[in-house]
């Protein structure tokens, strides 16, 4: 699964942005995710957790004007992919609005 949104903002914003998507997400799930992960390589996230019973893991690739997710989901999640880009780019709206 891959989501691009377009960004107007220096590259440290859009850094510092791109940090606060995840931990969103994170919150609103609360019990159901364990063994978060996440690490910055300039100006890629890498992130992983397990919820439901499944391994999650992608990146975060924030450039001079979009901020890239790509996130390949296990076989178990992919009926849901619907549900979950429409509530990731609802968030990226909100955040970048």
């Amino acid at each position: 699964m891959e989501i691009r949104r377009h960004h107007n903002m220096t590259m440290d914003s859009a850094v510092q942005l791109a940090g606060q998507i995840l931990p969103g997400f994170m919150e609103k799930a609360g019990d159901n995710v364990s063994n978060i992960q996440q690490q910055w390589d300039g100006n890629v996230l890498r992130f992983a957790f397990h919820t439901y019973g499944m391994n999650i893991k992608g990146t975060f690739l924030v450039t001079d004007d979009e901020i890239i997710i790509e996130s390949e989901l296990p076989f178990m999640a992919r009926p849901f992919e619907g549900r979950v880009r429409s509530a990731i780019e609802q968030q990226l709206d909100i955040l970048l609005s």
